[in-house]
């Protein structure tokens, strides 16, 4: 709990990973602006440093970012980060490109995890439609939708990486993945069957070669978010929450079994008297597009009652069921709240995302 002496300006975006010394970590930070440059330029040409506790920050190794290794292009808008993992000797260099979801990935295998020698060879480019990742041992893990509208999860080895030929781990099917992460007993998958989300567990021998799927028995129907694991421990924490029910926070252990963690208690409010439901709404061109409906039990929907409209179709930009306490004082006078998830989002994948993006305007 104590109050360190180290101060870093510039570093907007925090530690991408701490080093298992618990003295040093890496981090993200921008140069100083020149005396008239506009204000958003704040952003721009940033560097990850590994910074060592009560070090002068500005004498920080720059390890990865724009102008350190020629061999590896950065454009001005483009954020470098360098990751640690305790389940591989590989560290990752990750470009994340502007609001691209799509990322660049770098690895490195260092000495020791603290060495400042890091030889970077290329894992994936943004042609690889790499949107995830995680690792164990030799073996990264992508969440990518390369050919895969709704996604899917491949393999390969960081001592030879080649995304084209690389094993299928989660094939694409109906099911969206949103989400991969590594634990102990294996390779946690987040994905989404429209607004309802589903977690599988794909075993992981020591090099992480990935072996059978088994599937997690959720509690209730809803949105899975903030899926956590660490490599070090089984299970993961993840949160479960939907249109009428509140969010709790729970626990899968290595056997499947999920509990009720109590880091959060149901919100006090009665949500008995209201439901929900998802239907299809008829967009101009025709397309049917999904529409969430939230509304107290035998009322008449049929446009007697005031209704909130909102949607949103950008960056694959999901609007998940998610519990909201204000919502009720509008649904217990009457009033009905939807959601449309128009194309541009990510609703149905990224075929769904990019039929909402910019045409022609000739056409």
């Amino acid at each position: 709990g104590n109050v360190l002496s180290d101060s870093i300006d510039r570093a907007y975006y925090g530690v991408t990973s701490w080093l298992p010394n618990g003295n040093s970590f890496y981090y993200i930070r921008f140069p100083k602006l020149p005396p008239g440059a506009p204000g958003t330029d704040k952003y721009l040409r940033g560097v990850c440093y590994l910074h060592v506790l009560g070090q002068d920050p500005d004498k920080d190794l720059a390890v990865f970012g724009y102008g350190v290794d020629p061999k590896i292009p950065f454009d001005p808008s483009d954020t470098g980060s360098v990751i640690y993992s305790p389940a591989s000797r590989y560290l990752l260099g990750i470009i994340n490109h502007g609001v691209q979801n799509e990322v660049t990935i770098y690895a490195a295998m260092p000495a020791s995890p603290e060495s400042t020698t890091l030889d970077w060879k290329p894992v994936a480019t943004t042609d690889d439609d790499v949107t995830g990742y995680d690792l164990k041992g030799n073996t990264i893990y992508l969440q990518t939708h390369k050919d895969a509208p709704t996604y899917k999860v491949v393999a390969t080895s960081l001592e030879a990486p080649n995304v084209s030929t690389a094993q299928t781990v989660i094939a694409p099917g109906t099911s969206i993945v949103e989400q991969i992460g590594v634990a102990a007993d294996g390779l946690y998958v987040l994905s989404r069957n429209g607004g309802f989300g589903q977690i599988a567990r794909v075993a992981l021998a020591t090099d992480g070669a990935p072996g059978a799927i088994g599937n997690v028995t959720l509690p209730f129907q809803g949105t899975v978010n903030e899926l956590t694991t660490d490599p070090r421990d089984p299970g993961a924490l993840f949160g479960l929450t939907g249109w009428t029910h509140s969010q709790l926070i729970y626990a899968v252990d290595a056997n499947g079994t999920v509990t009720d963690t109590h880091l959060k208690q149901l919100a006090k409010v009665d949500m008995s008297p209201y439901t929900s439901s998802e239907v299809q709404a008829r967009s101009a061109d025709g397309t049917m597009v999904p529409l969430s409906v939230i509304y107290k039990k035998g009322i008449a929907l049929n446009g007697s009652h005031p209704a909130y409209l909102e949607g949103y179709g950008s960056y694959a930009i999901v609007i998940d069921p998610a519990f909201s306490a204000t919502r009720v004082a509008w649904l217990e006078r009457g009033g009905v709240f939807a959601v449309c998830h128009v194309r541009g989002g990510g609703w149905y994948g990224e075929a769904w995302h990019r039929a909402g993006m910019i045409g022609d305007r000739k056409s």
